[in-house]
């Protein structure tokens, strides 16, 4: 008789199966992959971050501050004046630069009448400052300054020689008599040097009005019409000769 095989089966094949079985087992356990690495940044499962705002780092490694620009003022030639910010001081009297100032009603006299050879005119001007106004009567340079007498007259003030009454603008009068001076230059047969007007205007300050009063025998006047009886003061100045009157605006 024909004895029948039976069909054993295949042992590798049961052990591929039990090996499956074992792996799809651990597999459902809950167990996470191992974190993944890119580029060497490490990605992690914990919460993200915000990250703050970069600053600008100097060289030293001290953060940068950045404060909000200012307007800094660009300097000139010196009226112009130069801005601070500082607070600023209301002066009470006028400038102490210089000699001090005298009430109105004193008189100012340097070494008047002169004896020098007159001493020719050839500018007058009249300037606001802070605190004072300023009129000047500027000479030929090289010459030696005459001697002044400079101070108050009742209103009308007469001309010199005529006597006659000048107009003037201001409720004061503040005489300059210089001596000895002249517009004219008499070593040149009385040529007449100094180019300017007999009438100057003022600053409408303390100064209303320069008005020549007279140039006779040496003796060369000048009357200053004020707002108002105020404090003044006489200096000289050199290079050009100058005399030189200040009154108070304050």
């Amino acid at each position: 008789m024909t004895r029948s095989r039976r069909s054993r089966p295949a042992v590798p094949t049961l052990v591929l199966v039990l090996v499956l079985a074992i792996v799809a087992a651990a597999c459902s356990g809950g167990e996470r992959p191992a974190p993944t690495t890119t580029s060497g940044t490490a990605t992690t499962g914990g919460p993200a971050t915000t990250a703050r705002p970069s600053t600008s780092t100097p060289a030293t490694g001290a953060p940068t501050t950045t404060r909000p620009a200012t307007s800094v003022p660009t300097t000139g030639s010196p009226t112009t004046s130069t801005t601070s910010t500082a607070p600023a001081t209301t002066a009470t009297t006028a400038p102490t630069a210089g000699p001090a100032f005298v009430p109105a009603d004193a008189e100012v006299n340097g070494a008047f009448p002169g004896s020098n050879v007159p001493a020719v005119l050839v500018a007058v001007r009249v300037g606001r400052n802070d605190g004072y106004d300023r009129v000047v009567f500027e000479f030929r340079p090289g010459d030696a300054l005459p001697g002044y007498l400079v101070g108050y007259v009742p209103l009308p003030v007469r001309a010199d020689p005529s006597d006659l009454p000048i107009e003037i603008s201001g409720d004061h009068a503040l005489v300059v008599r210089m001596q000895a001076a002249s517009r004219f230059d008499f070593d040149r047969d009385a040529t007449l040097v100094y180019p300017g007007p007999s009438r100057l205007a003022g600053t409408g300050v303390a100064v209303s009005e320069v008005v020549l009063r007279g140039d006779f025998e040496a003796l060369l006047s000048w009357v200053v019409g004020m707002r108002g009886a105020r404090p003044f003061r006489v200096s000289t100045l050199g290079s050009p000769p100058r005399v030189v009157v200040d009154v108070a605006t304050r």
